[in-house]
């Protein structure tokens, strides 16, 4: 997973939703400096999503502050 962190510097969260439904929490607290985290496609929170498609990401400043979503759906597959 990539993202431009722009001029945030600050701790961010990864957060998988499908159709609109949060599902859970991927990671948290990396910094957004970074851009990227290496992601096990379909893990969340203990879980493992299972394959399909309507699936986003959101990044999540820690404080709230700010947030984006991923600039598509994407779909996982087994």
């Amino acid at each position: 997973v990539t993202w431009d962190p722009g001029d945030f510097s600050g701790p961010v969260r990864l957060i998988l939703f499908r159709n609109g439904v949060k599902l859970g929490e991927i990671a948290n607290s990396l910094p957004a400096a970074d851009g990227s985290y290496a992601w096990t496609v379909g893990q969340y929170a203990g879980k493992t999503a299972p394959a399909g498609s309507g699936y986003s990401i959101r990044l999540r400043a820690m404080d709230g502050s700010q947030e984006d979503y991923s600039d598509a759906l994407f779909s996982l597959a087994n």
